[in-house]
């Protein structure tokens, strides 16, 4: 298991991948926590489909209208069940995307789990910002040995903050 991000609005020219396995994110949230980038929040409940009139195969229906394959055994929603499941859909990305509070950075729970959660623009230059802002002797210390792919990483911040951020999945 590992998390990978990928720039919301993907580039032809750069590369909108960054993976870290699990013991990397554990140590980069670590990191990440003690230079200021990224603070402790909790996300609330998922919203769940049911829940909202829908199912998941509703939305995934819906979110493939822009490009339908003729092929694809899809259900033929009502127009009802559409914008049940394009409600859910939206009220699911509120939920990826939130930032809890007035804290700069990442919130905690969106390294937590690959479930596509959304780190905005404005939280990926607060945390670029605050690992920047980090002297030598507290990179030293909370980065350590892995400074070359640490910089690799805060670069990927900084041109994430210009591709409207990036998904951890």
């Amino acid at each position: 298991m590992g998390y990978d991000m990928t720039w919301e609005n993907a580039s032809q020219h750069e590369d909108p991948y960054f993976r870290l396995n699990i013991f990397g994110m554990a140590r980069y949230s670590e990191s990440m926590h003690r230079l200021g980038m990224l603070y402790p929040a909790e996300p609330g409940s998922f919203p769940q489909a049911h829940e909202h009139g829908t199912t998941w195969e509703h939305v995934w229906t819906v979110g493939d209208e822009a490009a339908p394959d003729p092929d694809a055994d899809t259900p033929k929603l009502t127009e009802e069940q559409a914008e049940a499941a394009r409600d859910f859909a939206t009220r699911l990305e509120t939920h990826l995307s939130q930032h809890p509070g007035d804290t700069p950075g990442i919130p905690s729970f969106k390294f937590s789990t690959n479930d596509g959660w959304l780190v905005t623009p404005e939280e990926c230059k607060a945390a670029a910002q605050a690992a920047r802002a980090a002297t030598p002797t507290q990179l030293d210390a909370n980065v350590g040995p892995e400074r070359e792919y640490w910089g690799r990483w805060v670069e990927y911040l900084e041109k994430a903050a210009e591709h409207g951020g990036f998904r951890v999945n």
